[in-house]
């Protein structure tokens, strides 16, 4: 019989199936939702220092 693990919660599943329940659906979603958002915040958080950082270099800069 071929068969293949569910990623959620390592349970046997057809081979033709992505999860073996709804239930490992939704949390397999939740976390995608979750680190989709983690790495958005990440990003954002990057570009923020990297502006600063920019600013400061002009900024910072006297004329002698």
């Amino acid at each position: 019989m071929d068969h293949k693990h569910c990623p959620i919660c390592q349970g046997v599943m057809a081979k033709e199936d992505e999860f073996c329940s709804e239930e490992c659906r939704k949390g397999y979603d939740a976390m995608a939702k979750k680190r989709k958002r983690s790495m958005w915040i990440f990003y954002i958080i990057m570009g923020l220092l990297f502006a600063w950082l920019i600013v400061q270099m002009f900024l910072g800069q006297k004329a002698a």
